[in-house]
């Protein structure tokens, strides 16, 4: 997904949100299963804040906003 946005196929916002739904699928799917958890977040890059992306968002728009656009 990092090399879709590199190429503007997706922007930081689309990437986030589609990591953000898998996580929660993963998490309900495997609830039972934390090495299973462990290994998508691994291969995902880490930690995912559950509210990375709207934050992406809300920083863009306000940024945006502040430079009159």
């Amino acid at each position: 997904m990092e090399q879709l946005q590199e190429m503007g196929e997706i922007n930081a916002l689309a990437r986030q949100a589609i990591i953000d739904m898998t996580k929660r699928v993963v998490d309900h799917i495997a609830r039972h299963f934390e090495k299973v958890q462990e290994g998508v977040k691994t291969v995902m890059g880490g930690q995912i804040l559950e509210y990375e992306a709207k934050t992406i968002w809300r920083e863009g728009r306000d940024e945006g906003r502040n430079e009159g656009f």
